[in-house]
């Protein structure tokens, strides 16, 4: 418990100016959708646009003018922030103790490494429920002035519960990358190239139905937003397989961490 606290003391910096940053992006981002707000103009641009192009952006069958449609939109983003954000939060947990020269220190106290690790899991957990908590509230709050249904915040609901799965993964992801790259620079910087070229790919993906498999490889393809609001759900095959994926990389880093040397 006591390594908990720690790390949640010693992020509480980060927490903070992420939980700022991504307020202020979203709130900026639905301050956009006053231009789209009932403004069947914006229908009519949509129709005009490619059908593959929309596709690729997720914007087919949305109606922008419609809090809903233009949040299936935005989703993506959110889960782009939410994971550039849980990657780094991953790999900080890890390399931080070598970047800053405490890894002798922490190895040095009567607890075993696997301890140690689950330790910074838990915390990493809580700080990503809180992240999301911060960005449920953000939206809740930004949207209330359009006055969406009931259904809206169904819909909402689903998405946070998608960018939450999104979340665990990347974290996951970010902890092994930290543990199987000694340099923690090197580590950080394989880390985000990652979630921007999975982003990228599923921007491709959407281009040609001749690679339409490779949205099997990236997450941002299993929970669109546009797909949730249609089901108002999420794919209940992609929502384990991604959890079990999760897992194994979170054991992964275990079996990785208990192994390896550390620089000291």
């Amino acid at each position: 418990m006591n390594i908990v606290l720690r790390e949640l003391k010693a992020n509480l910096k980060s927490l903070i100016i992420w939980s700022i940053s991504l307020s202020f992006a979203f709130l900026m981002m639905l301050s956009e959708f006053s231009a789209y707000y009932n403004n069947p103009e914006m229908a009519d641009i949509l129709d005009a646009m490619p059908p593959a192009l929309l596709e690729a952006f997720g914007m087919n069958n949305a109606n922008l003018t419609t809090i809903s449609g233009y949040m299936s939109i935005a989703g993506v983003y959110i889960n782009l922030m939410l994971a550039i954000y849980a990657i780094q939060l991953g790999h900080t947990l890890i390399a931080k103790e070598e970047r800053s020269k405490t890894a002798g220190f922490l190895m040095s106290l009567p607890r075993q490494r696997r301890e140690i690790i689950w330790s910074k899991v838990a915390a990493g957990l809580i700080l990503c429920v809180i992240v999301m908590g911060v960005v449920y509230g953000t939206l809740v709050v930004g949207t209330v002035r359009y006055e969406p249904d009931a259904d809206f915040y169904r819909f909402l609901s689903w998405l946070m519960v998608s960018s939450g799965i999104m979340t665990f993964v990347f974290f996951s992801l970010g902890m092994f990358f930290a543990t199987v790259f000694r340099r923690y620079k090197v580590s950080s910087s394989v880390g985000l190239a990652t979630v921007f070229a999975l982003y990228i790919m599923s921007v491709i993906v959407g281009l040609s139905d001749k690679i339409a498999f490779l949205r099997h490889l990236t997450p941002f393809k299993y929970f669109e937003a546009s797909q949730i609001l249609h089901e108002m759900g999420i794919g209940t095959g992609y929502a384990i397989g991604t959890v079990v994926i999760a897992l194994v990389l979170l054991v992964a880093s275990f079996k990785l961490y208990e192994k390896r040397d550390l620089l000291i």
